[in-house]
């Protein structure tokens, strides 16, 4: 048996039955239904910020949402993405019609800082940066967005695997997007979806462009568009899971918190310690070199656990055309990272065998006695 890194944990059939039955009764399966209304309105009640000009918007996926908030904020230049990121946000970026141009991240910090930033900036005439919040670990980028909105750049929040906890540091302003997914492998998982924080002023342009850039209204300045709704069908597995988040939550950070506890006292190893800082869809930590890297995998494999390797390769390997620079600190970070499995629901049983398994994978390739 081959426990998987990620495992998806969605809601019975019986939790998502009754709101099926309201959309045989609504008769309204697309096109921002009732079910899609109050999922955005329970989100935002969940995870929104203290501001009051915040709002909500689901969409088809987190890859739609990224495009769309591009096309509703009006970018169509330079974008900068970083290089340690998934193939999505440079797809995204793509297919809004903006060029993007690929940055190295701060080793220490696994994404963008305030110097990666400022060097961006200067170097290059950009319309939007993507910060990517790593793994769904979401961190105070406050700074980050108001250095960005000093210089008149739009800011596009890529925080895909970080729905579930509440949001700190973030600033609502008409040029700031954040998107989330809801895959079927994130914590807050409906199969396909993801949902998008902005501020009320944006909310008429973004749902035109994820609706073909109808109706077509004088106000509006999205001229093309495309589907990127969120079918009812998903807005009711929504609304099932999200009665469940508290439960899902306590028991992916009580998963990593056990995790901590043990790696904590193997040399070598860096990971986050900040437990509430995520909803956690695995636990990534980074182990010392890529000999190290691929002899854990191997072991943790024989042992029946897949370890997954997050970003790898970087965005900077795949696409040089778009590069920067050569991005030294993301092909190291592409090298070591790697993702440990995470569990809630039935499966949490699993994690006893799982943590075992890891803990003397990592110490046999660490050549612990």
């Amino acid at each position: 048996m081959m426990y998987l890194s990620v495992k998806p944990d969605l809601p019975t059939v019986e939790d998502v039955l009754p709101y099926l039955r309201q959309i045989h009764s609504n008769a309204r399966y697309s096109n921002f239904g009732p079910l899609s209304t109050e999922l955005e309105a329970g989100l935002l009640s969940a995870f929104g910020s203290a501001d009051t000009a915040e709002r909500c918007v689901c969409v088809s996926n987190a890859t739609s949402g990224l495009t769309a908030a591009l096309l509703a904020a009006g970018v169509n230049g330079k974008v900068a993405v970083p290089a340690f990121t998934f193939p999505a946000s440079l797809g995204a970026v793509c297919s809004a019609g903006a060029t993007p141009v690929i940055f190295d991240v701060s080793i220490d910090k696994w994404a963008f800082d305030e110097i990666i930033i400022e060097d961006i900036l200067k170097s290059e005439n950009i319309s939007a940066v993507m910060i990517v919040e790593a793994f769904g670990i979401l961190t105070n980028i406050e700074n980050l967005i108001r250095m960005c909105l000093s210089h008149g750049v739009k800011v596009i929040i890529d925080s895909a695997a970080g729905l579930g906890v509440r949001r700190t540091g973030r600033v609502v302003h008409p040029d700031v997007f954040e998107i989330f997914s809801m895959h079927a492998t994130k914590p807050l998982g409906i199969g396909e979806g993801g949902c998008v924080f902005m501020h009320n002023s944006r909310v008429s342009n973004f749902r035109a462009a994820i609706n073909f850039a109808l109706p077509v209204h004088q106000d509006h300045t999205v001229y093309w568009g495309f589907n990127g709704k969120m079918s009812e069908y998903h807005a009711a597995v929504g609304l099932a899971q999200l009665r469940r988040r508290h439960v899902l939550l306590q028991q992916r950070q009580g998963v990593v918190t056990r995790y901590i506890e043990q790696i904590k006292l193997l040399d070598g190893l860096i990971f986050s310690r900040e437990v509430a800082a995520s909803p956690w869809q695995f636990f990534p930590i980074r182990l010392p070199d890529e000999q190290t890297t691929e002899s854990f995998v191997d072991l943790a494999a024989q042992k029946g656990v897949e370890i997954r390797r997050y970003y790898r390769p970087s965005l900077a390997s795949m696409y040089q055309n778009f590069a920067h620079n050569s991005c030294l600190s993301s092909e190291q970070l592409s090298k070591t990272m790697c993702a440990l499995p995470v569990r809630s629901g039935n499966a949490i049983a699993e994690m006893d065998e799982i943590i075992d398994a890891v803990l003397d994978s990592l110490k046999g390739a660490m050549n612990y006695a």
